[in-house]
């Protein structure tokens, strides 16, 4: 686990990711505001150049509590930003070969991100 500052942990895809419509992020919200963030329930997993894995409704929701400047623990995979990407990719294309309209989308997504 590596300590790092909320305000250097950057989306992987970009753009606002955080929304969730159904009130799972005020409870999220509610439950990191009133106890902290639960290291035991839970860890936010970052790409070696600091591209959110997993956790970006937890950065976000740490973010609007404490700061940019609150530090946080995180996994931090030994790999980059364009090697998960490439990875997701490969993965989703090897698990759907014969789907036309998938390789289609994964195709237009690997075209922008990378």
């Amino acid at each position: 686990m590596v300590l790092v500052k909320v305000k250097d942990l950057k989306p992987t895809f970009g753009g606002d990711s955080f929304s969730w419509g159904d009130g799972k992020s005020k409870k999220l919200y509610k439950e990191i505001y009133n106890n902290g963030f639960d290291y035991e329930k839970s860890v936010i997993t970052v790409t070696n150049d600091n591209h959110i894995i997993d956790g970006h409704h937890r950065v976000k929701i740490l973010e609007d509590i404490y700061g940019g400047d609150y530090e946080i623990y995180v996994e931090k995979w030994r790999v980059s930003r364009k090697t998960y990407i490439t990875l997701l990719v490969t993965i989703s294309l090897i698990l759907s070969p014969f789907n036309k309209t998938c390789r289609k989308i994964l195709k237009f997504f690997y075209e922008k991100y990378m």
